[in-house]
């Protein structure tokens, strides 16, 4: 098919993170839409950017160009209502981001629309701006004001009194109409999943779900020519679509660390300030000098300076300065446990000097993503330390991050298996023994490596056409969660970079994922609840009131005959990180030869703390 100059773009496009609505994932939409032709592509999930960034990439990676947008609703909080829900027919408007700023200003609009409950689409509408273009097939929201980009939307399947209604409306008011199609699925083979998302969403059986919570069979993937066959009649339409996707031009800061500033005073620098606490470091780790300490020392702080990274160890210090001023144990793990400046800065606790450990694993010149620094705290005191990063940085620049829940093999068989009328009793004799791993696109791979199914009638027509549908929901995201440590801090407000929401648990949360975050620049500091650690805590404070003391900064491990003798076992069972299968028969078979190697290169916890946890 022969490329078109935006001749047409889909404007109104919704992924799977339009959860339980949309049935393609923004790779698919992109891959679409170059398989078509198509120029350029909109993204508008409902109430959310969750996979704008997904998005962007993709149509980059495809030769289409990305318009990053939403589909904002409103909620009926009229008294009468009883309780907050969506209207059964809901207001709603399509806002796309022109420029940065624009993007800026959706992502405002996006956390506003999730977190404040007195949010108005209306004023919404009104409060746009110039770097947004806003569509809607809701007369009810053309404004008494009008912003210069408020478009008029008709999709191919709307009814013909409808469309005629909104082209006099247009031409009245003098308000551009556009086309789109509010498009829910990639190819009309899409449909019966999305009635089944339907199904899920709304708690109803294939049979009796409402029709009105159902995408129409024609909300799908329509090319060109099939765009041209449904509004030929009207070019001013076509020309005013084109004219949107030829202003839509945001171009996202991806690959430029977004590092927040530390306040210092006047006159000090980040670096100097740093290099400072290495010092004060050295005299209560060392106490005197070491050969290569200063060469170590100046080689890391070069690298850390040369990338910018001076105010992120600043500020990770200064958050483990706060637990341990508050009593809280922390400790820091992963590759942190490879750099002095982490061990000179209390982050971690093992010598890197003392195992010739490398450096360039955890940070080097050639790294453009923020180090990964790993810090553990009790599980019971956890909170504290991120309330306080709250308090300290600001809560309009801390967020907590975002995971995304996806069907997998059990849960997509049971919900769908549901819908179909499946009894109760057979469905869970379905799923009961299914590995959580499994892929319901290979029955056969199920029937070998888990026996305890090989009874379940796969060829069964029912069954079968079950199996049909559930393997086609696996990796469908159902809804986002809470990360179990990922905190983001940003050094302007954060809905200049992305959008907020509340999870489930009523914990507020980014819209993109951690790794949207991560293309996006931002830092991430994970802050995890270490049961564990919080048994050791209680150990400790159990000893303490009795009169004893320990103190894990002068214990060694490697000294210790009972717990070299422990874990060239392999008796770890209970002890963090180390339990594993794997990693107790590699602990086997390495004995006590290499145990000072191991307690360094696992770089998970204090020598100290595995002494007292083992």
């Amino acid at each position: 098919m022969p490329k078109h100059s935006f001749a047409f773009t889909h404007l109104h496009c919704h992924s799977y993170y339009s959860f339980l609505r949309g049935t393609a994932s923004p790779v698919d939409l992109a891959s679409r839409a170059a398989e078509l032709g198509m120029e350029a592509l909109a993204l508008t999930d409902r109430d959310g950017v969750c996979g704008s960034v997904e998005f962007y990439l993709a149509c980059r990676e495809a030769g289409v160009k990305p318009i990053l947008g939403v589909e904002l609703t409103e909620v009926d909080n009229s008294p009468e209502s009883g309780s907050k829900r969506i209207r059964r027919h809901p207001l709603r408007a399509v806002f796309l981001a022109r420029n940065r700023i624009g993007w800026r200003r959706l992502c405002e609009l996006t956390t506003a629309r999730q977190l404040d409950e007195n949010f108005s689409l209306s004023q919404a509408v009104r409060d746009a701006g110039d770097d947004l273009f806003v569509l809607t097939d809701c007369r009810d929201l053309i404004p008494a004001v009008l912003p210069l980009f408020f478009i008029l939307e008709v999709t191919s399947f709307m009814g013909v009194r409808k469309r005629e209604e909104i082209l006099r409306l247009g031409r009245a008011k003098k308000i551009p109409v556009a086309m789109a199609n509010d498009l829910y699925f990639a190819s009309p083979d899409d449909y019966s999943l999305a009635r089944v998302l339907a199904c899920i969403r709304t708690r109803s059986g294939w049979k009796d779900v409402d029709p009105l919570e159902v995408p129409h069979r024609e909300a799908r993937f329509k090319n060109i020519r099939e765009m041209e066959d449904s509004l030929g009649a009207y070019p001013e339409v076509f020309a005013s679509t084109r004219w949107i996707a030829e202003e839509c031009n945001l171009e996202l800061e991806l690959g430029r660390l977004h590092l927040p500033i530390y306040p210092l005073p006047s006159g000090e620098s980040a670096s100097g300030r740093l290099r400072s606490l290495c010092r004060e470091g050295i005299k209560k780790r060392y106490g005197v000098g070491r050969i290569g300490l200063k060469q170590r020392l100046d080689k890391e702080l070069g690298v850390i300076s040369r990338l910018g990274m001076a105010d992120y160890f600043l500020l990770v210090e200064e958050i483990v300065g706060f637990a341990k001023g508050e009593g809280i144990p922390i400790l820091g793990r992963g590759s942190a446990a490879n750099s002095l400046v982490c061990y000179l800065l209390g982050i971690t606790g093992v010598d890197p000097l003392r195992y010739n450990l490398y450096f360039e694993r955890f940070l080097n010149d050639k790294r453009k993503d923020p180090p990964d620094i790993d810090l553990d705290f009790p599980t019971n005191r956890r909170d504290e330390v991120v309330n306080w990063i709250y308090r300290r940085f600001g809560s309009d620049r801390v967020a907590t991050l975002s995971t995304t829940v996806r069907f997998r093999a059990r849960s997509a068989l049971r919900e769908t298996a549901r819908v179909m009328g499946l009894g109760e009793v057979e469905a869970r004799r379905l799923t009961r023994n299914l590995p959580y791993f499994a892929s319901l696109r290979d029955p056969d791979q199920i029937r070998r490596e888990a026996p305890e199914c090989r009874d379940i009638p796969w060829e069964d027509p029912a069954i079968s056409k079950i199996m049909a549908i559930a393997s086609r929901l696996e990796g469908i995201p159902r809804h986002l969660s809470v990360h179990p440590g990922g905190i983001v801090i940003t050094p302007e407000p954060i809905t200049n970079y992305l959008a907020l929401t509340r999870a489930a648990k009523g914990v507020v949360v980014t819209q993109p994922d951690m790794y949207s975050v991560k293309e996006l620049g931002l830092i991430k500091i994970d802050i995890l609840g270490q049961r564990a650690l919080a048994v050791v805590d209680d150990v400790v404070r159990g000893v303490g009131k009795g009169g004893g003391k320990i103190d894990f900064d002068v214990i060694d491990p490697t000294l210790d005959a009972a717990t070299r003798e422990l874990i060239s076992n392999g008796r770890t069972i209970g002890c963090f990180y180390v339990e594993s299968p794997v990693m107790r028969n590699l602990l086997k078979r390495l004995r006590c030869r290499e145990f000072e190697t191991l307690v360094a290169a696992s770089s998970i916890i204090r020598p100290g703390d595995r002494k007292s946890v083992v």
